[in-house]
């Protein structure tokens, strides 16, 4: 049990840190155009702090989705970055938010290394990590996401927010 843990927080520490920094440059970005606003601390409307606030917006935007894949990621290789992904974004739309996106990128993982367990003829071998995998299993995980656990994951956020 210990060293399943051990390997849960490897798997987690890995999106995390690949994650970071898209919410420092994104977070500092969108930072600096709010507090140069004349208009006071709100988003600016117009200008160019309102594309220096509108690429801040997109590196916040995508750290959830960043979390997931990396986690799928570590857990399953490449294969698992655009099922991790796309789980991730899909959690976050919901507003299932930062553990929705850790959830489907677990989920993702997990998905593909037992996708990747089954053994492929020689002539979809080549196929299977860029195009079957990748299909499969963000077929499998955004269905556990979307008519699953994104809506009282979502829940659980918006209980956590209030």
């Amino acid at each position: 049990m210990k060293e399943q843990l051990k390997i849960l927080k490897k798997h987690i520490l890995t999106g995390t840190s690949h994650m970071i920094p898209f919410i420092v440059a994104g977070g500092i970005l969108f930072s600096l155009a709010v507090m140069l606003n004349p208009a006071g601390a709100a988003t600016p409307e117009t200008g160019w702090l309102a594309g220096l606030a509108q690429i801040g917006l997109g590196g916040l935007t995508l750290f959830v989705p960043v979390l997931g894949g990396y986690i799928a990621y570590s857990i399953a290789d490449k294969p698992g970055l655009a099922p991790g992904m796309i789980g991730a974004y899909l959690a976050k739309e919901m507003g299932a938010g930062f553990l929705g996106g850790m959830a489907a990128g677990l989920i993702a993982g997990v998905v593909v290394k037992e996708l990747k367990r089954i053994k492929l003829p020689i002539s979809l071998k080549t196929l299977g990590s860029i195009f079957i995998y990748p299909l499969v299993s963000t077929l499998v995980t955004g269905g556990i996401i979307v008519w699953g656990i994104g809506g009282p994951i979502a829940a659980i956020m918006n209980g956590l927010t209030n």
